[in-house]
């Protein structure tokens, strides 16, 4: 059983450092344009206001020396925007929709006339909205989408392959559910896509959370799952000829968070899948004991075994301080249970007694030798088959060796190490199946395989100034994932606790405090070596300690000439500098028992750039 959590913060703050700050790669859009008027002289000192008509904040631009303006870091959403000057009529934009990461051109002509007239620009005389300043090629999935279209397991890596030259095949290495490093966090048994981009590799594949690497740190999959119901949009970018995206050459995927609006709104779900609503499954569900009534054939057509599937969450969002500050909250989790019917071969009674005799408890009919008759002359070696006497059982073995008699599938008990046998008394379980060479199994693991799942995900969005705005969110996914070892004994699976792991320490070190040797994490003297079978400890009894992690990016844009900007940059990692101790030693008697002695996690580390941007 693995146990796993997923922590992702985002953090974006613009600060009044300069006339325009970037933050990171990109999410947000950005719109510009040409004001010109009807004879097609640019429209100078032009007053271009843009308006959200979600949170009603305000941007405001005035036209260049050549007509042009522009906004930057805006969050996707709806806008109205409108130009305003002196003797001229002023052009209003009716409700427009931007999208994550989209660069769009607005070419507007201001006719002759007062100010107090306006002219409404139509859906036709705009025609259609291009991203002209941009070469990028993509596909923006937008809430509607998300949220109705059939998702299963509300997996949005599903909708990946609506986007042009996206398929679902995958090559890579990680490529199924689990809860193992590159494995995908999901429902098990749901669906997902890890998807290649225009025939790249399927590990050529970024994904972006509000603009932050959201991606798994070895398989090109997420690392945290969105909640559905928390997502604005994401968009699937094929044609990545900015330079931010340099890292790969397949595709970007990039994911939008909800933000907060002055209206509260929210969601409740709950989806609910069991046995009693799906088929089965025409290789694995057949009778099997226990299963079925005694005698019945192992061919006989079973019906799907007990499988529950809960998925369910809620979310909110709405102002805190109206037109200023906006906060939205998710939660979704999910409890999922389904025997695994995985098979496996285990020793029967008459074989832990070293009887192998029988075809009905000994599939395995071949012949073996005691190794202890080996004989050998000269470069030539010869060696025994057991042997039993005429009622066909087992003669004795003297020094482990025995007399002449007839070769059979029988081991003397002498031989036998009694602890071996114990051993396996109290690891294994009984076979449940009947056994053939040819199926190569005699037990079927119904036991179910239980995966639960909490996330949360937190944003909170301010816009005090024009020059003092940004959010913060934390995003953390907990998924705790058992499947039983098929064959073996639940109860008999753990050492023996003898005290509190959690008191004392290791040593003279106390725990939770680092000494000479190591970190203490654990009291090793709490655990002891069961004898003859395996202990009392129950199942996951740890956690590792919680980690908080902060990465800060401070990003400073200075116009040096008209078109051309300079970008100072300076980027930490790990910023409050937090160590997580990497995994104890776990061999008990061993002087590095509860003892960590490397760091799991990178220290804090500056990063300093610049940027020449035309």
């Amino acid at each position: 059983m693995l146990s796993r959590r997923l922590v992702s913060m985002g953090l974006g703050v613009m600060l009044a450092l300069a006339p325009q700050v970037l933050f990171g790669q990109r999410t947000s859009g950005s719109i510009n344009g040409t004001v010109s008027d009807t004879q097609g002289q640019v429209i100078v000192g032009g007053e271009v206001t843009l308006t959200s008509q979600d949170t009603n904040i305000v941007g405001r631009a005035t036209t260049n020396g050549s007509g042009g303006f522009v906004f930057l870091n805006i969050d996707p959403g709806p806008y109205k925007l409108s130009i305003a000057k002196p003797g001229v009529k002023t052009v209003g934009v009716p409700t427009f929709n931007l999208t994550v990461n989209q660069a769009l051109t607005l070419n507007e002509t201001m006719p002759i006339g007062t100010a107090t007239e306006t002219v409404e620009v139509s859906t036709d005389t705009m025609g259609v909205m291009l991203q002209k300043s941009s070469s990028e090629l993509g596909t923006v999935i937008q809430a509607k989408e998300i949220q109705q279209l059939p998702l299963n397991g509300r997996n949005f890596t599903s909708l990946l392959i609506l986007s042009p030259g996206v398929t679902p095949v995958s090559t890579a290495q990680g490529s199924g559910i689990s809860t193992t490093d590159a494995g995908i966090s999901a429902i098990p048994g749901t669906a997902f896509y890890k998807v290649s981009f225009f025939g790249q590799q399927n590990r050529e594949t970024l994904y972006l959370m509000d603009g932050i690497v959201n991606t798994d740190i070895r398989g090109a999959i997420y690392g945290f799952l969105p909640i559905i119901d928390a997502m604005s949009e994401f968009k699937v970018q094929s044609h990545i000829d900015s330079a931010e995206y340099g890292i790969v050459t397949g595709g970007i995927v990039n994911m939008l968070s909800k933000s907060g609006t002055n209206r509260f709104h929210g969601s409740a779900w709950e989806f609910v899948r069991n046995n009693a609503f799906d088929a089965r499954n025409s290789f694995t569900d057949f009778c099997s004991v226990g299963r079925c009534a005694a005698g019945t054939p192992s061919t006989t057509p079973a019906k799907p075994g007990h499988y529950t599937q809960n998925q369910f969450g809620a979310a909110l969002g709405g102002p805190v301080i109206k037109d200023r500050i906006f906060f939205e909250g998710a939660y979704e989790g999910w409890r999922y249970s389904k025997p695994t019917l995985t098979t496996t071969l285990v020793p029967t009674s008459q074989e832990l007694a070293g009887d192998f005799s029988s075809v009905a408890t000994s599939y395995y009919q071949h012949k073996f030798y005691n190794p202890y008759s080996t004989v050998c002359t000269g470069g030539n070696c010869t060696v025994q088959q057991f042997q039993c006497d005429a009622n066909g059982n087992a003669l004795s073995a003297t020094n482990n060796k025995q007399a002449a008699g007839t070769p059979c599938l029988k081991i003397p008990s002498s031989m036998l190490n009694p602890t071996m046998v114990s051993y396996l008394k109290a690891y294994y379980a009984s076979p449940n199946s009947p056994g053939t060479e040819a199926s190569g199994y005699n037990f079927v693991e119904n036991r179910a395989q239980i995966d639960k799942n909490n996330s949360y995900q937190v944003r909170l969005d301010f816009h005090l100034s024009d020059k003092n705005f940004g959010f913060a969110r934390v995003s953390q996914m907990w998924v705790y994932d058992s499947v039983p070892v098929a064959g073996t004994i639940a109860s008999n699976s753990r050492p023996n606790v003898v005290g509190n792991p959690l008191q004392g320490g290791c040593g003279s070190t106390p725990i939770g405090t680092r000494g000479t040797t190591g970190f203490c994490m654990i009291n090793p003297t709490a655990f002891a070596v069961p004898v003859g079978s395996y202990g009392n400890m129950g199942k996951m009894p740890f956690r590792v300690p919680s980690y908080n992690n902060l990465d800060f990016s401070l990003v400073k844009q200075t116009p040096i000439y008209e078109g051309v900007n300079l970008e100072l940059r300076a980027e930490s990692f790990n910023t409050y500098n937090a160590v997580i101790a990497g995994n104890p030693g776990t061999t008990i008697g061993n002087a590095s028992a509860g003892l960590a002695t490397t760091q799991g996690n990178t220290p804090r580390q500056l990063q300093f750039g610049a940027k020449i941007i035309f």
